[in-house]
């Protein structure tokens, strides 16, 4: 039973990479929404690690509660923010409802900046 748990880990790893995946689907046909962004902890891995990841701007982390969703976004100019990050809230929990994702109990938009025209 030991090599057992090793596997799951490795299904809840999939599982979330392909939560992450839908998550940046449904956040980049969302009206209004650039590009994703950047967290902090990318910045660093791009900066100082040489290092890029799967999707930026898309954290999903667990705690006691289930599990919390960060998203960061660069919105388009002259959108209004706020319905924005609501329409942006309102798409991914239609996407993790579709995709029997119940555990997820929070949703954080953070937008970090605006796209200008070029």
């Amino acid at each position: 039973m030991s090599g057992d748990s090793g596997h799951r880990a490795t299904n809840i790893r999939d599982s979330e990479d392909f939560i992450v995946a839908c998550i940046a689907k449904a956040t980049l046909k969302t009206p209004g929404v650039a590009v994703l962004g950047n967290t902090f902890a990318e910045t660093i891995s791009k900066n100082i690690l040489g290092r890029t990841l799967m999707y930026n701007g898309i954290k999903l982390s667990h705690n006691d509660e289930g599990y919390v969703l960060d998203v960061f976004v660069v919105v388009e100019y002259g959108v209004n923010i706020p319905s924005v990050a609501w329409d942006l809230q309102e798409n991914i929990k239609k996407e993790i409802e579709n995709r029997s994702f119940q555990e997820l109990k929070s949703i954080n938009i953070y937008v970090q900046g605006v796209k200008f025209p070029d």
